[in-house]
Order: C-alpha cells, then sequence, then structure tokens
C-alpha cells in the first residue's frame, strides 16, 4: 500500500481517531471496517460513501481538513465515484 503520511501525521491520526472511537460502543470498535479504515487513514487514504458509520464518514471529513488524508474517494448515489487527490500534499 502507498504510504503518504509521514510519522508525524500518523500520530496525529491515532490521536484523532481515538477520540472519535470514544464514541462508539465496543461492539462498534470491533467492527472490521473501522480496523481497515484506521489502518487506511494511517496511510493518508480514505473512501467516503453512505454505507459508513457516521463517525467514520465525519473522520474522513475531518482528516482530509487537517492534511491527513492525501487520497480520498467519494462514491455519491451508488453510481458515480469521485476521486480527490490533495496534490500540494504529495510533494
Amino acid at each position: 500500500m502507498l504510504d503518504f503520511n509521514s510519522p508525524e501525521e500518523k500520530e496525529k491520526v491515532n490521536g484523532i481517531f481515538e477520540l472519535a472511537m470514544q464514541c462508539l460502543s465496543p461492539q462498534d470498535r470491533d467492527l472490521p471496517i473501522v480496523h481497515k479504515m484506521c489502518h487506511m487513514f494511517q496511510y493518508g487514504i480514505a473512501v467516503h460513501h453512505s454505507g459508513l458509520l457516521p463517525i467514520l464518514k465525519e473522520l474522513v471529513e475531518i482528516l482530509f481538513q487537517e492534511q491527513l488524508i492525501k487520497v480520498k474517494m467519494s462514491v455519491f448515489f451508488m453510481s458515480r465515484c469521485y476521486l480527490s487527490v490533495s496534490i500540494y500534499n504529495l510533494w
């Protein structure tokens, strides 16, 4: 997997992610998608679609705004795909 985040950025992602996970029940924290998204966030990659837990959608937006997500794929209306790449963060 491509890695777009520095070690310092990964620490920031971890902090934000752990704070957000306090909102979830223990059962929801153990969902496979939660673990997968955390792993992707570490690398600066995210997906955003209607099937995600609301807290994960919010996390994608927060991390993207904080420039900790460099590549984001958003799917709208189950038929269209939008790929957003933060070019200014890649160099």
